[in-house]
């Protein structure tokens, strides 16, 4: 109750001291709006390094990301109230947002940067997350990593809500004055150029025999080995071709990581093989379900 609250807000504190908003919110483990405007900032930026460092600040808090998740559904639906009653906009922001004054022209500028369609959106992914965590023993930091990159980038998701944001977002740009029509520049043929089509190498590719104890090498690696065991590894010429969907090339292709799938793949196969990624086609495989890749 309020009076344990107090009484766990005042230990080890001298009688003068004052119990601030960021006291109690560090007892109760939450989050301050603060952070999530900074977060929602980045999102609506596109940055998914920044994203992820703001994540990563709040799991080296000790916060508990069930109750931040939580934190960010209550954030996304204040802002669809907000939209969807302009004209008394500001006193539901005075009322629902607590944050500090230098994040109000923030707050301001993601009611405008956000379409409706996009919050939508939002909503749909973070309630799905939050389901998912509640229900499974899942790698919650890896999880929550894989949620803000789908915020971040929304071609990520073919669900109709996803479509209906970018499509929003497109409308919305055009009536800013934002998007450029492409015009068709006609490119002259240079008259030195032989008029000559060259006929396409193709290499065979063999399926990688090894790889099932290169994903033996990469299981401790929890963070990238359900993507890598979705995929399909193939070798051609000293090229090991790995296919996978377009997130887990996202994932798996920067350079940390890259190096680590190629220093395992050397040392099982004893080869010096360089490291492809290809998007795989979705249309003639079955179909596989990423979530049920990161239980633990």
């Amino acid at each position: 109750d309020a009076l344990s609250l107090l009484d766990a807000c005042s230990a080890g504190r001298n009688d003068n001291t004052e119990i601030t908003l960021f006291d109690i919110q560090q007892q109760l483990g939450i989050t301050n709006n603060d952070i999530i405007i900074n977060l929602f900032e980045a999102i609506s930026k596109k940055n998914i390094a920044l994203s992820l460092d703001y994540l990563n600040q709040v799991h080296k808090s000790s916060k508990d990301l069930n109750v931040f998740l939580v934190d960010l559904i209550s954030f996304v639906r204040d802002l669809l109230i907000v939209k969807s009653i302009p004209s008394g906009s500001a006193d539901y922001v005075k009322e629902h947002f607590f944050f500090s004054s230098f994040a109000f022209d923030k707050l301001n500028k993601l009611i405008t940067a956000f379409t409706t369609e996009t919050l939508l959106y939002f909503s749909s992914v973070l309630e799905e997350s939050l389901n998912y965590i509640s229900r499974f023993t899942v790698n919650k930091k890896t999880f929550f990593e894989l949620t803000i990159i789908k915020l971040c980038d929304i071609t990520l998701s073919e669900s109709p809500k996803a479509l209906l944001a970018r499509i929003s977002e497109l409308e919305k740009k055009f009536g800013d004055g934002q998007a450029t029509p492409i015009i068709n520049k006609r490119i002259e043929k240079s008259s030195a150029e032989p008029d000559i089509i060259k006929k396409k190498e193709t290499v065979q590719e063999e399926p990688l025999a090894v790889f099932p104890e290169v994903l033996e090498e990469l299981k401790p690696h929890q963070d990238i080995y359900p993507f890598i065991k979705m995929s399909r590894m193939y070798v051609s010429g000293n090229d090991a071709v790995l296919y996978c969907d377009k997130l887990g090339i996202n994932i798996l292709s920067t350079k940390e990581n890259k190096k680590l799938i190629e220093d395992a793949l050397r040392k099982i196969s004893k080869q010096e093989l360089s490291l492809v990624f290809r998007e795989k086609n979705t249309t003639s495989e079955e179909p596989h379900d990423l979530l049920d890749e990161i239980i633990i």
